[in-house]
């Protein structure tokens, strides 16, 4: 089976985990990876997904060694990062409230109706905008992989920066396990509802890679300050993910 994986920054831990421990597998793939913004600009042309903009273009090529990626050649396409991740629910969470979290400042939405925000937000992601593209064009699985949820070690770090202390802000409301257990709940639900309002496939953050709402400390890159992306011990949960969902009968 022939992937082609698109995405950003966040596929490099399934990328290596491909490459050093399931050649196999990384044989079959192509990556198409730039910054979340750039992927924004690629259109399906001919059966070809193609770049759009100029700096788009430099960073297909390098990518993929090829000016396009013919649809017709793969099997399954995967999207993975790009903005479609829980901190769609704890961004619309800093000013709008379920019911039982009332605060200061914050208007009250019910269940349905913070749901279908969630989901809205999902829906205007890199990931979605891309994946709508390519459904358009095709009907071969197109499957969305996650941005992981940010290290646990967020919980503790220093805040002595004002990016720390923004961050901080964000993800505040998922440091109660009561608080996380429902917004990781809704952003699920939403997730789901989103891509399959798509016809995509959602494969949630494997679950024995969580501590709560947050990516357990295991899975941290070498850079000690950078909680957003993880290590190729993290890629290995995803490619077995992806291998349950799209190969079941080789594991």
């Amino acid at each position: 089976m022939k992937l082609c994986f698109i995405g950003n920054s966040h596929m490099v831990a399934a990328r290596e985990a491909a490459s050093e421990r399931n050649s196999s597998l990384d044989e079959h793939i192509t990556y198409v990876f730039a910054p979340g913004f750039d992927l924004n600009a690629l259109m399906v042309k001919d059966g070809n997904v193609v770049p759009g903009a100029l700096r788009a273009r430099v960073k297909f090529a390098a990518g993929v060694n090829s000016a396009s990626v013919r649809l017709d050649d793969y099997d399954a396409f995967v999207i993975v990062g790009l903005r479609f991740y829980v901190g769609a629910c704890t961004t619309i969470y800093r000013d709008f409230r379920l019911w039982e979290h009332a605060a200061p400042k914050s208007a009250l939405l019910s269940d349905a109706a913070f749901r279908h925000a969630v989901a809205g937000a999902l829906g205007d992601t890199e990931a979605l905008t891309i994946a709508r593209r390519i459904r358009e064009h095709t009907h071969k699985p197109i499957l969305i992989v996650p941005q992981p949820s940010p290290l646990e070690t967020i919980m503790v770090r220093d805040l002595s920066t004002p990016r720390a202390r923004r961050g901080n802000a964000l993800w505040g409301p998922l440091f109660d396990p009561a608080c996380a257990e429902r917004l990781y709940s809704v952003y699920v639900s939403a997730a789901a509802s989103a891509c399959r309002d798509c016809d995509v496939t959602f494969l949630p953050q494997p679950a024995e890679t969580l501590s709560g709402a947050f990516t357990k400390r295991e899975f941290q890159r070498d850079k000690i300050d950078d909680i957003r992306h993880m290590n190729s011990a993290y890629g290995d949960h995803i490619i077995a993910q992806l291998r349950h969902a799209v190969m079941p009968d080789q594991g």
